[in-house]
């Protein structure tokens, strides 16, 4: 399901780093004191098997989300990966009740 390429690489640096800043234990007020704007990610996402507990989530600031869902297409394969490309059109085409995203 993954490839460990530099992309894999990439997106577990970016999780480490945002949980360093801001851990996933704080609530969501108190993270954005920490971070400003940011959003709830599942870690394993939970089209692949990953479910809501604390230890599969991390906050991150917009553009790491967008980041980290573009990394999930590049160390994806087979169906894996045809659910990671549909997550991020859906990330870039659909407004979530808890995520602002203004790409212009």
């Amino acid at each position: 399901m993954f490839i460990n390429n530099e992309a894999y690489n990439r997106y577990y640096e970016i999780i480490a780093r945002a949980n360093s800043i801001c851990p996933r234990n704080l609530k969501k007020t108190e993270a954005m004191k920490i971070r400003g704007y940011i959003e709830d990610h599942h870690i394993m996402p939970k089209c692949l098997g990953g479910t809501d507990v604390i230890a599969n989530k991390v906050w991150l600031t917009a553009e790491e989300h967008f980041t980290c869902h573009k990394l999930l297409t590049e160390m994806t394969e087979d169906t894996a990966n045809g659910k990671m490309w549909s997550a991020l059109w859906r990330m870039m085409n659909k407004q979530s009740k808890n995520q602002y995203r203004d790409w212009e």
